[in-house]
């Protein structure tokens, strides 16, 4: 990339593209840059208006992406949002949200409006609250509270159309309760916990329906357990463990169905460059070829032609840790040859 950077946003764009934004190198980034899977070249492109790390990005139906929370600093979290349009490849200042927020979720829901739920509010203090952005109208209006304040959870867009709410950490500990947002009537419901408590994990929708969710981060210890929730049972059981037990790592579907483990941490201050392989039919993991540096708080993007896109994070250990302008391309090998 033309800067290197870590907690910021990868968006795949419509026009196959992807856009990297914000993010934190000795302060919050305002810089943006477009990614040509055709050139596997980086372009800088228009600054955002306001610098932002641990913010989200979500690609809107018309095409442009909507860039909402996130902080300067840790304990400043901000309300501000903007818009990019790629066709123009300008910023547009839109709505403030209702409450400032870092390290938030949000999730496209069926019917256009974008779910912004929990995070970081000011000095830290974990957010129950969420709202909902509408883009014909650019305006944000509250809607149900969860039931458990939390940040560094994740949110998942079920077949059905509801919003699965997982895990996550409040001050002083980490989460295993889950939710379920329903978009037709505003409100939030408790399903069955998790087996594990665990924060700064990942959740990966399954092709079956079922949401899969690997590592995180537990009373100090990176987690290897992973599970699976059933949507028809609102359940969740146990599958098998990681090879190597991480956090702040990324986890994307393939399109053959598998579920692609990246990098992230197993200690305090301890990258990891190993990368595994989910089988959802047998229900097992294989470790692939390594990243070739450790690296954490990446970005994963799934490219048209098959390859997944890593860029950005932190690489390294100890002294020698620093965000990174580094990208790697995985191309799952064919069968029968070697990783």
């Amino acid at each position: 990339m033309t800067k290197a950077r870590t907690e910021h946003t990868a968006t795949l764009l419509t026009v196959g593209t992807v856009l990297v934004a914000g993010g934190e190198r000795d302060g919050a980034l305002r810089s943006a840059e477009l990614f040509d899977p055709a050139t596997g070249l980086w372009q800088k492109t228009a600054k955002m208006a306001t610098a932002r790390s641990s913010h989200t990005a979500t690609l809107l139906p018309n095409g442009t992406v909507l860039f909402a929370g996130g902080s300067i600093y840790w304990w400043e979290p901000m309300a501000s949002s903007e818009l990019f349009d790629p066709a123009a490849r300008l910023w547009q200042n839109t709505a403030k949200m209702a409450t400032a927020r870092s390290s938030h979720t949000a999730t496209l829901l069926p019917n256009g409006k974008v779910l912004v739920a929990g995070g970081l509010a000011e000095y830290g203090a974990p957010l129950a609250s969420s709202e909902l952005y509408d883009p014909a109208a650019g305006t944000w209006t509250a809607t149900g509270s969860m039931a458990v304040a939390r940040h560094g959870h994740c949110a998942t867009l079920l077949l059905d159309g509801t919003v699965l709410v997982c895990g996550g950490y409040a001050n002083p500990q980490r989460l295993d309760p889950a939710e379920l947002y329903n978009p037709q009537t505003g409100t939030w419901s408790t399903v069955a916990r998790m087996k594990v408590a665990r924060s700064s994990h990942c959740a990966t929708l399954l092709s079956t329906g079922s949401v899969l969710v690997t590592g995180g981060f537990d009373r100090g210890v990176a987690i290897a357990t992973t599970e699976l929730y059933k949507p028809a049972t609102e359940t969740w059981s146990a599958t098998a463990d990681l090879k190597v037990a991480r956090y702040d790592h990324s986890s994307t579907l393939m399109p053959d169905g598998t579920v692609l483990v990246v990098g992230g941490m197993t200690g305090s201050d301890e990258r990891i460059d190993s990368v595994e392989l989910f089988d959802p039919l047998l229900e097992t993991w294989s470790l692939q070829t390594g990243l070739g540096d450790v690296r954490s708080d990446h970005t994963a993007t799934l490219l048209a032609n098959g390859t997944v896109l890593i860029a950005g994070g932190t690489v390294g250990n100890g002294d020698d840790s620093e965000p990174t302008a580094s990208a790697v391309a995985y191309l799952k090998p064919c069968k029968g040859v070697s990783p």
